[in-house]
């Protein structure tokens, strides 16, 4: 994603704020323009922050000061962050017959908010162009 990113922010014409504390009005075009702050991984289209990698603004600000973008992508996208994730011990659970009954509360589902069987019932206010369809198609069954 940050590839693509990259080949996004080609189109992108990137306005500095300030060089020195790398704050950016990036111009995506259609008239939209979006401040962009590399050191907080801020972008104010909000993807930045979301997705924890940067977004073609982003990518566009680290490239027009000759940075990687990939120097912004989140550590969690590391591939040490990802073994260490999986690398902890687990017990497998053994039989079923093993795992003891859940003696918490109890969840009982509302009986009012279930659904009736069959196709749920049409909410569609029909208007005198419903009346022009039915009675054309009933002209060609017929004939």
């Amino acid at each position: 994603m940050v590839k693509k990113n990259e080949v996004l922010a080609t189109g992108h014409h990137v306005r500095a704020y300030n060089v020195e504390h790398t704050v950016f009005e990036v111009d995506a075009g259609w008239d939209r323009s979006y401040s962009v702050n590399l050191p907080q991984r801020y972008c104010q289209w909000g993807k930045f922050k979301a997705f924890k990698y940067p977004c073609s603004h982003a990518a566009a600000a680290a490239l027009s000061v000759q940075q990687n973008p990939f120097l912004y992508v989140d550590d969690v996208f590391l591939t040490t962050n990802l073994v260490e994730a999986y690398s902890y011990p687990w017990q497998p659970n053994g039989n079923e017959e093993e795992i003891p009954p859940n003696t918490g509360p109890q969840l009982i589902p509302d009986s009012s908010m279930l659904r009736a069987k069959g196709c749920p019932k049409s909410t569609r206010f029909c208007n005198e162009m419903d009346e022009v369809e039915t009675s054309q198609s009933r002209r060609t069954s017929s004939a």
